[in-house]
């Protein structure tokens, strides 16, 4: 057989052992559950339809919840937790809510600021003094926290095994070096922001916790708020399957189209060249961003990489913002003051990110988002994931999705849809 045929044979085979599976693979049922409260009900309906419609692709899976004045109104799920196994989101499926965690470390520094044990006026080297290289010796906890102190990656390439070694991390994380003046704008933090909160809460709090740890004391254990940084081995069975991201031409085609993000890193590569903020931020993590399906791998869940591989319910982030939103107290404990909660919510700095590229407005490491009806705070995730709280109406919701899109704002079809229409409900029922 000559050389061309041997190649045109090998050719067909791998496409016949690659794709033909695919023809007569079982499509799995669509499936769904939860429960809502009285006038909450199209929230619901719109969550099936998505899945019903494809929307929500039958064999993904997600979770939308939300806590209105303290009672969990909303509280649905569907999909798959692991489709290759059929395995079923369940109310308890912990997913990875990517930069959400972000949200929750600038809620743990919030916590000790109102314990006195820190300001957001006071410079960061008064409690870290290695942070006061290449000129970041003035730069206060609420510039770093703002994403305005210029350094959204470190000299050293963010990889697994740096994650693995908290003091290490601390000593890179310390030595980066400001990719602008310094105050002079804000740029995302994307990998390091909730790495910087952890290295100062550690050296801050009494008992010098990670930042994993402290959210397990201080938050899990005496709220129930199901987060975790690092997952404990006994918590495995419940995290879903991370799975490579495999998009068709005309999916690519809508994000590109619909997302903010990726038009302007589109708009940026095609006229401001290739060696863009952005591009170097992908550049320096791309051994953790590139490939997330490692946390299938034991021994990287359990981690702690709190800008990007936390994990988390819906119902939890929800319950998180609701607590805050609510006075920051719940059965008589307290997380903090209301006065703290206020700081949150309070822009620190807008306009034009450095980094991504698109209009976004940061508080004290929360972003602080336009809603149907005022504002919000709280963090976005890459892939959909959603964490806030609206103060005005004091309304917690929360949305995980492991089928991804791609957003730092509020701009997922799915999770917007969801959104929109419980503020219409929360907006019906204060009417009456």
């Amino acid at each position: 057989m000559s050389i061309l045929k041997q190649a045109l044979v090998v050719a067909v085979t791998a496409v016949a052992v690659l794709y033909l599976p695919g023809l007569w693979k079982e499509k799995l049922p669509v499936i769904f559950d939860g429960r809502v409260e009285p006038g909450f009900e199209r929230v619901f309906e719109a969550f099936k339809e998505h899945y019903r419609n494809g929307i929500e692709p039958s064999d993904g899976g997600s979770a939308f919840a939300a806590y209105h004045k303290g009672k969990k109104v909303v509280d649905i799920w569907g999909g798959y937790a692991d489709k290759e196994a059929h395995r079923p989101w369940k109310p308890d499926t912990l997913h990875n809510i990517y930069s959400s965690g972000k949200g929750v470390a600038a809620i743990s520094i919030a916590m000790l600021v109102d314990r006195g044990l820190l300001k957001y006026s006071d410079k960061v080297v008064k409690y870290w003094p290695e942070f006061g290289k290449h000129g970041k010796q003035d730069v206060t906890v609420e510039t770093l926290l703002s994403h305005q102190a210029g350094i959204p990656f470190p000299n050293e390439s963010l990889s697994w095994d740096l994650f693995r070694d908290h003091d290490r991390l601390a000593d890179v994380l310390a030595d980066s070096v400001p990719q602008w003046e310094i105050g002079t704008g804000h740029g995302y933090h994307a990998v390091t922001m909730a790495s910087f909160c952890g290295v100062l809460l550690k050296k801050v709090d009494p008992k010098h916790r990670a930042l994993g740890q402290f959210v397990h004391d201080e938050l899990e254990v005496p709220f129930g708020i199901d987060i975790h940084f690092g997952l404990r081995k006994e918590l495995f069975y419940r995290a879903t399957r991370m799975e490579e991201d495999k998009y068709t031409t005309s999916q690519m085609l809508s994000v590109m189209i619909n997302n903010p993000l990726m038009r302007s890193y589109i708009f940026k590569s095609l006229f401001g060249g290739s060696d863009t903020l952005y591009d170097k931020m992908l550049k320096n993590t791309e051994q953790l961003l590139m490939n997330p399906y490692k946390l299938n791998d034991p021994e990287n869940r359990i981690v702690e990489v709190p800008s990007a591989f936390g994990v988390g319910t819906a119902e939890a982030l929800a319950k998180l913002y609701s607590i805050l939103v609510n006075g920051g107290e719940l059965n008589g404990k307290r997380i903090m003051s209301a006065k703290a909660v206020e700081q949150l919510n309070t822009v620190v700095t807008k306009g034009m990110d450095k980094v991504v590229m698109i209009d976004v407005e940061f508080g004290h490491g929360v972003i602080i988002s336009k809603s149907p009806i005022g504002k919000a705070f709280g963090h976005s995730g890459v892939g959909g994931q959603e964490g806030f709280g609206n103060l005005e109406l004091k309304l917690g919701y929360g949305y995980v999705t492991n089928t991804p899109t791609i957003s730092l704002t509020e701009d997922g079809q799915r999770y917007i849809l969801l959104r929109d229409i419980l503020y219409d409900c929360v907006r019906k029922l204060e009417e009456k």
